[in-house]
């Protein structure tokens, strides 16, 4: 039970009502205006924001005040504080206000948010194309540009592929360079023609004159020398491993949320180097590849051989009844083919 005060509650209201007499409880009592007592009229829907504010901070600083005192030790229970109607009135509205701008708050804040998503999306998450979805255009340009330059004859290998973006058009069209890197994968050889070919060459020539003149003497079987064999003469235009960088410009283009990849014009393609040769196998097995140190030694043993069979078909053209077309003399002074590795 609470503690009655001394001399009895009357005394106690009148002693409340005495000091709260110069204190109205709310600006709209002190005010001098009417205390409305049925609907709300136009002269309190017209009360500002400010007033209202303040009288919610008295009503609120009050109760703290109570509570407090109610909360001291040995202090006499205070009786409930009553709001009249137009109080509560204006209390419920001040809560539908808070209520109306934190609503409004929340909606703001869902529009912005909805406003600012595209925009992100837009500069951030599609500014580019994906990684994987790079990765697929960058194996799909390196099969299309091995299958241009590999073939049985040249073979290639794919080393590497590399798309690096080189210009932004706009946000929605992008232009990357592709760089496909390629490997010789066997030796390409060609027809040598060197400094040092130059004298097998004329020897091949002088032969062969010297051949169809010996078929027109009238010689005995074995008075000639054996004809040496002098095969062409092969040497490798790209070794085994020589590297083929290709160029490709490709363009990039965004429709709605998807990034694609337009095919390439493959025509405007640029290559490190050109490409020319086959691999051994292509010719002829008879052929010597210049420059190699276990060909050295047969290709000089074969020009010597070639010497020897042109001077002695010479020889028997001179002391033949009937001569028939001269044969070149042998380029005894030519010195040898340097043989290169």
């Amino acid at each position: 039970m609470s503690a009655v005060p001394r001399g009895g509650w009357a005394d106690y209201y009148a002693a409340r009502k005495a000091v709260t007499a110069d204190a109205p409880r709310s600006p709209l009592a002190a005010s001098g205006r009417p205390a409305p007592t049925g609907a709300p009229g136009r002269e309190v829907l017209a009360a500002t924001v400010a007033e209202v504010e303040e009288a919610v901070k008295v009503e609120e600083e009050g109760e703290v005040a109570a509570q407090k005192v109610a909360a001291a030790p040995g202090s006499p229970e205070l009786p409930p504080v009553f709001l009249s109607p137009a109080q509560q009135e204006e209390r419920v509205r001040t809560l539908l206000r808070a209520r109306r701008r934190s609503l409004l708050r929340l909606v703001g804040g869902v529009l912005s948010f909805l406003l600012l998503v595209p925009i992100a999306i837009n500069n951030v998450i599609l500014r580019s194309p994906r990684e994987a979805q790079m990765a697929v255009e960058s194996r799909a340009l390196a099969k299309a540009i091995l299958s241009l330059y590999s073939t049985p004859a040249q073979p290639f290998e794919l080393e590497d592929t590399v798309l690096t973006l080189t210009d932004r058009d706009d946000q929605t069209h992008l232009r990357f360079e592709a760089v496909v890197t390629l490997r010789v994968y066997d030796d390409l050889y060609a027809p040598a023609w060197t400094n040092g070919t130059e004298a097998y060459t004329r020897l091949q020539q002088s032969l062969s004159q010297a051949r169809n003149l010996a078929l027109s003497l009238p010689l005995p079987i074995g008075q000639l020398p054996t004809e040496p064999e002098m095969p062409a003469l092969l040497q490798v235009v790209h070794p085994a491993g020589t590297v083929l960088t290709v160029t490709l410009p490709v363009l990039a283009q965004r429709s709605n949320w998807h990034w694609g990849f337009p095919a390439p014009d493959y025509n405007q393609r640029v290559a490190s180097l050109s490409v020319r040769g086959e691999i051994l196998g292509r010719f002829n097995p008879d052929c010597l590849v210049f420059g190699t140190p276990a060909s050295i030694l047969d290709v000089h043993a074969r020009m010597a051989a070639a010497i020897a069979y042109i001077s002695a078909v010479q020889s028997a053209a001179r002391q033949a009844p009937l001569a028939a077309t001269p044969v070149s003399a042998p380029p005894e002074t030519a010195p040898p083919p340097r043989l290169h590795h």
